[in-house]
């Protein structure tokens, strides 16, 4: 049965006799009433009066609290699963304490739009925490750090549902995103990596795939935000720094040893077993870190050149300059259209952006790998496959794009080919003008063409990198009738 006595005023709370009515109550609503904490724990006072009250509504009292301070009766109410205490006065969740004193076996607690910034006020959550409730709704409410959902571990163990929109830490999230789309994903992934045991967030189910993005994401930006902390500890305690360090991403350490990372607490305990991921130089004083989705963040320093051929000679026009990556590429073609260095030499819409990427990728075989991929063809030895698969085994694609760039840099900078190929032939390289081969393999600077006709931001065409190459590409559109 559902009760709604909203809005309404009380002359006297005092039990009734008879408990028979009240124990058919499932759900009652006791919504705008001016109810205090004493008035609460007359309501329930006597565990048989609401037997079988299953959710229970006492949003906008004004409530700080849900029981006064000198009640020292046992537990009452024992069947409720749910309570809403919406648009009340509570500032942090030692509330949650009382609430578990009068309920519990509480599951489902919605403090949405009440003045709740902080964990803990008094000091009064209980060493293991609430372990009975498993869904908390916080939205609309004063959060402003992330330390409030690092606590949340301990404070509700069993926590697997959790809503915290609209707070200021997450609204100030959801303004970045006008500037940058991934804004509010990170907000997301951020959140759900500090609580492990969620499995739904604002109402968005956690799948595998989101908790491993978000929990690898979470590594990264926890060891850049240590390695800032340690290099500015070097000269205090140690012990002090760790404290702190633990203190900011309890996560940390947890999430490190999952996925098998290095962990930037321990290498700055115990620097002798680097092991090679992480060195002592990670510690000295490190490039600051720009807020996501600042301007700062979103810069590109961008090498822009046109290739012009004149009667006689080419010449080369070329400027650098830094822009957000979050301007529409149309906006990006307008700049170069009013630039001194390109003015004279373009047109609107008739021109390409191609983005030269560092990266490198296979042309095509030669007449030596052909020769050498024939043995393909016919049955191997043992010794042979086991020859061929330690080749295989010795290959390594990130080794060759690093060094066929430095190659290609040697390349670019020499005046004697003889030099050159000398300089070549011991790293396995061998050039034939164009291309740089290796191992009979021809490879190429990797061209990405940046669209004009698309209002997508052109840093969605650029790869992680602070500073590119960009080539402009003129050409002439047919006249109407040809």
């Amino acid at each position: 049965m559902l009760i709604c006595h909203s809005g309404l005023r009380f002359a006297s709370l005092s039990a009734s006799s008879d408990s028979a009515p009240l124990a058919r109550i499932r759900e009652l609503h006791l919504e705008e009433c001016l109810l205090t904490a004493h008035d609460v724990s007359d309501i329930f006072g006597d565990p048989s009066g609401f037997s079988n009250l299953q959710e229970l509504y006492l949003s906008a009292n004004g409530l700080t609290t849900l029981s006064a301070s000198n009640d020292r009766r046992p537990p009452r109410i024992p069947s409720l699963r749910s309570l809403v205490l919406e648009n009340n006065r509570f500032v942090d969740l030692d509330c949650l304490a009382s609430v578990t004193h009068l309920f519990p076996r509480v599951k489902v607690v919605s403090l949405q739009a009440n003045r709740i910034s902080k964990i803990r006020q008094r000091g009064s959550i209980s060493d293991n925490g609430y372990p009975q409730i498993e869904s908390l709704n916080v939205s609309h409410n004063l959060i402003d750090s992330y330390a409030f959902i690092d606590s949340l571990p301990q404070v509700l163990p069993n926590l697997t549902s959790l809503r915290v929109s609209n707070n200021p830490l997450f609204v100030q999230n959801e303004q970045e995103a006008i500037n940058d789309p991934r804004a509010s994903d990170k907000a997301f992934y951020l959140t759900l990596a500090r609580v492990p045991t969620l499995t739904t967030l604002n109402y968005a189910k956690i799948n595998a795939r989101d908790r491993q993005e978000g929990e690898i994401y979470y590594l990264s930006i926890a060891d850049k935000d240590l390695q800032a902390l340690f290099s500015e500890s070097r000269d205090k305690d140690k012990v002090t720094a760790v404290d702190e360090a633990r203190r900011l991403h309890p996560q940390y350490q947890t999430l490190a040893a999952k996925y098998d990372r290095a962990s930037v607490i321990e290498q700055f305990l115990n620097p002798a077993a680097a092991d090679g991921r992480v060195t002592t130089d990670a510690f000295e004083a490190p490039e600051r870190s720009l807020p996501a989705g600042s301007l700062g963040a979103r810069l590109i320093t961008a090498t822009f050149y046109m290739l012009t051929t004149n009667q006689t000679t080419n010449t080369s026009s070329e400027t650098t300059f830094q822009l957000p990556s979050s301007i529409p590429a149309t906006k990006l073609m307008s700049v170069l259209l009013q630039h001194p260095a390109f003015q004279a030499h373009l047109r609107p819409l008739q021109f390409n952006l191609v983005y030269e990427s560092t990266e490198l990728d296979p042309v095509d075989t030669t007449a030596e790998s052909t020769t050498k991929s024939a043995v393909y063809g016919k049955r191997l030895t043992a010794e042979e496959k086991r020859s061929l698969w330690k080749e295989f085994g010795d290959w390594d694609a990130d080794a060759i794009v690093e060094d066929a760039l430095r190659q290609e840099a040697v390349l670019a900078n020499s005046d004697n080919q003889d030099q050159v190929e000398a300089r070549t032939t011991d790293e396995h390289w061998t050039s034939d003008g164009n291309y740089l081969i290796r191992d009979g393999r021809k490879w190429k600077r990797r061209e990405v063409g940046i669209p004009h006709a698309l209002k997508r931001p052109w840093g969605d065409w650029i790869e992680d990198a602070k500073e590119v190459r960009i080539r402009i590409e003129p050409f002439e559109r047919p006249r109407w009738g040809e």
